[in-house]
Formats: structure tokens, sequence, C-alpha cells
């Protein structure tokens, strides 16, 4: 590009066809790099006017590995060993062009057959206007840092990175994950997926799923889960100990995740998903994460309508990535029982607003930890007490089968009213009771 705006400005004016047809011919180089990194045609723009080079470590160096690694996971799924080579060697030359301080081009990439297909694997990106943070101020988030500091627990550890991934990642390309934990809106948000394409909110609806027996293995496992945080480590008998020990539960929580990943739901919501997050973006990497949110204390408060939920227990979720990452306490200790404990053993029997605090702590460090784990364009969080379902307005969700569609907004529109009536409703009652 040798540095010229215009001709940043000319590619991105083009046709679509028109822009397809010059980058499948190497005579165009891949310009829509701002859907992956929001502000990198804004950063690219600036540097180029100014004439200077581009930042080592900005856009055109993480855009070239990018590109690389997805033409090497496409040339390994094909069969194409040379291919997978070729990918190796443009990922080491951008690491080493990252820190060595020399700036990597954009036209170095040169206009050969294998750069535009290395092109070509890149931009074919899943997650394409996916990402979204909310504030740190708003109405989901308000709150957390301050516990955050003043509780002083938990030890938030840093993330512990993805487990690895034995035999295929699960069939993905479509599908969307909420990892939010329950009682943040999920149930809202399925019923709006679900006019679009068949999902699965917690265990209670299978229809449409073209699979639902991959999805019945990990209710069995949550319920093993479950059985495991309420039981005593000192008192079990041996089967129980058997079905919460680590070596027969792990491989169960890896296969039913697999499962249930591949099962052909457009869409997943709602626990056990929130207790595994690095394991899902690992086995599902071209998946879309939705991470529904809530005020923490709120979530507290709420949560506790389901007591028997289960969150890492002391000492091993104050050294784990999170208290809700679930099988990287079960692996520290060796057992679900001593790993694991309720909700309602969490808060204790005391009940005090310290342990609400502590409890809400707890929340909101799991809501840092999914941003650690997850990369920000696969990660969109909505606070349906914020803005309602207006996150989803424009989302896709498709299925195996070609069904599905996008979300539209008249759809969200809708719901809201029927949100506001309930409200009006409610308020009324309530008005009425207490004049009474």
């Amino acid at each position: 590009l040798e540095g010229r705006v215009d001709v940043i400005e000319h590619l991105m004016a083009l046709p679509d066809t028109e822009y397809e047809r010059l980058r499948r011919a190497g005579e165009a180089l891949a310009m829509r790099l701002q859907v992956r990194f929001p502000d990198g045609e804004e950063r690219l723009r600036g540097a180029l006017a100014a004439g200077v080079d581009v930042a080592p470590d900005s856009v055109d160096v993480i855009l070239e590995r990018m590109c690389a690694e997805s033409h090497e996971r496409r040339a390994l799924r094909e069969g194409g060993g040379g291919a997978a080579v070729d990918g190796q060697t443009a990922v080491g030359e951008g690491e080493r062009a990252a820190a060595g301080g020399g700036a990597s081009s954009l036209a170095s990439s040169a206009p050969s057959s294998s750069a535009a297909a290395v092109l070509d694997a890149g931009l074919r990106s899943p997650f394409a206007g996916w990402a979204r943070r909310l504030a740190d101020d708003g109405v989901c988030m308000a709150g957390g840092a301050a516990l955050l500091a003043r509780v002083g627990t938990p030890r938030h550890a840093a993330s512990k990175g993805y487990p690895p991934v034995a035999g295929e990642t699960a069939t993905d390309a479509s599908l969307i994950v909420n990892i939010g934990q329950g009682t943040t809106g999920t149930r809202e948000i399925t019923g709006m997926l679900r006019r679009y394409a068949p999902g699965v909110h917690f265990f209670d609806k299978y229809e449409g799923v073209p699979r639902p027996e991959a999805v019945e293995e990990l209710r069995q496992v949550h319920s093993t889960i479950k059985r495991c945080a309420k039981s005593d480590a000192s008192t079990l008998n041996e089967k129980v100990r058997k079905q919460c020990s680590a070596s027969e539960l792990v491989p169960r929580i890896d296969a039913a995740l697999r499962s249930a990943l591949a099962s052909g739901a457009a869409h997943l919501s709602d626990v056990p998903y929130p207790y595994f997050k690095r394991e899902i973006a690992a086995l599902a990497p071209n998946a879309r994460l939705l991470h529904s949110l809530r005020e923490p204390l709120s979530w507290v408060r709420n949560r506790l309508h389901h007591p028997s939920e289960p969150i890492c227990a002391p000492p091993w979720g104050e050294n784990a990535s999170s208290w809700f990452a679930m099988r990287e306490c079960l692996e520290a200790a060796g057992d679900g029982a001593s790993a694991w404990q309720t909700l309602e053993d969490a808060l204790g029997p005391e009940n005090d607003a310290g342990r609400y605090d502590e409890l809400a702590a707890k929340y909101a460090a799991d809501v840092a930890y999914a941003r650690s784990v997850v990369p920000p364009e696969r990660l969109r969080e909505i606070c349906v007490w914020d803005d309602g379902l207006e996150a989803l307005v424009g989302v896709r969700v498709h299925t195996d089968d070609g069904r599905g569609g996008t979300v539209e907004r008249s759809a969200v529109e809708e719901v809201a009213q029927k949100r506001a009536r309930k409200m009006a409703k409610r308020e009324a009652k309530k008005a009425l009771k207490e004049g009474m």
C-alpha cells in the first residue's frame, strides 16, 4: 500500500464482489481487519497518514499471524501436511517481527496464490461484529470492583489457559453458547433466540435440536456434580466416591461437553455451561460466546433460590482461575466432594451480609475471569436489566440444516413491551395491596 491512505479508502469503498475478485487475484490486501479488531483500521490510517511505520505489535502483525494460523488449521483439516509447515513458518515470522522491533509492512504479504489463500482463510471469521463489552459503571457491573477490593476474596489467580483438547474439536461454526451464570436473564435470552432457531436452556426443551441425546449426557454429568457438591468426602460410600473422583469425572465432563456442543443446537444457555468457560472456548474454537450478566449482589440474592448449585470450595477455589471453574478445582482436589460445595453451604448458616458480599465478590471475579480467558472478539456481553435484549438485535442464529435467521428489532421491542406491561401490572398490584 506504500503508506497511501487514498488506497485504503478506495479498497474500503469497493463493492463486495469487486473487492473479492481483486483479493483472490492477489491484487488487494485484507483491509477488513477492523472486523476482528474494531480500532484496527483507525490506528492504521493514523500511522500511515503520519508517514510512520506501523508499530510491530499492531494490526498488520496480528492480522498476518491470525491468517497464518487459520491457513494452518484449514490445511490440517484438508490433510495438507506441507501447507501446515508453511503456516507454522508464517506464524514464526510474525512472532519474530513482533519481538524484534522491525515493522512488518502490510505490503510485505506478497500477492502470490499462497498469500491469497492465507488471506482468504483469515477473512472468513465467524466473529464479525460479535464483540461487545459492557461499561464498568453499567447496571450489571455496578459495585463489582468495590466488592473485590473490600472483601479481598477470592485470590483471583491468573487464567490457567485452555486445557489440552484430545481429538477433533466440536462442530461449532454456527453455535452460540451463553456462558453467563443462571439467573442472569438466560431464559429470556433463550426465548428470543428460539424464535429463530432451536436451542437448549438448561435441560428444559430439546424441541427441534437435531441430536437431543447428545445433550442428555451433560444433564447426567450436571446431576453428578451437584450430588458430589452436597456430599461429605469423609462419609462417601465406595460407589459415590468413584463417581466423584477426578479420574472418573474429568473424562465424563470432557466427553459430555464435546457431545453437547456438537448436538446441532443453534444455541446453548444456562448451567452447566458457565462452569466450563475455558473448556468450551477450547473445544469449540469458532463458537460465539455470549455472556449474560447481573449486578453481583442482586445475582446472589436471586441465585440462592437454587441453593444446590455448585461452587468451588476452599482452599481449591482460592487457587483456581475462578470459584466457578469446576473442572480445574476437581483436578486439583482429586474428588468432587472435596473440590465443590453448594451455594447454600458457601453462604453459611449465619446468613449475614458479609457472606453475601463474599459470594458476590466471587461472582464478580468470575466475570473478570471470563474476560481474561475468552478472546475479546469472541465475547459478547449482555445485561437485560440495562438495555433489555437490544444486544441481540442483528445477531445471526444458524443451524446445521440451514434454518435460522437474524434477530429482528421488532421482536425485541415486542418482548420489551410485554415486560413493561408485566411490570406495570405488578406495581399496580403492589400499590393496591399497600393501600388496603
